[in-house]
């Protein structure tokens, strides 16, 4: 019985493509080019935003995941307190700020 099955094993019938592996392969090797981008790139934004929380420094204006817009008033190693508005301090998470706000001179009078 197992002579058998190794003899059909080893003897390919005729007619049969021998490019099976090739074929899956070809047709995979896009899909997985494409996830290995998209992690890398992934990673990278997550360095990038891991690098900027880190550089949080008290008096900066920042955005929250929430979408609260806040001024940093005390710092410690994975909490930040906002000043959401006068006398609203607001205790969170560090990793819970997206952005550091870039003040702009928009709406200040004489500017163009």
């Amino acid at each position: 019985m197992l002579s058998f099955i190794l003899a059909q094993t080893a003897s390919p019938s005729p007619g049969a493509g021998t490019s099976g592996g090739l074929g899956g392969l070809v047709i995979f090797l896009p899909l997985i080019l494409v996830m290995v981008y998209m992690f890398r790139k992934q990673g990278r934004q997550r360095r990038m935003h891991l690098e900027q929380i880190q550089s949080l420094s008290i008096g900066d204006e920042v955005e929250t995941i929430a979408g609260m817009f806040g001024r940093i008033r005390k710092l410690s190693d994975n909490e930040v307190w906002v000043e959401l508005a006068p006398g609203t301090e607001v205790k969170m998470a560090r990793m819970a700020i997206r952005r550091r706000v870039i003040p702009t001179d928009e709406g200040q009078p004489g500017a163009s």
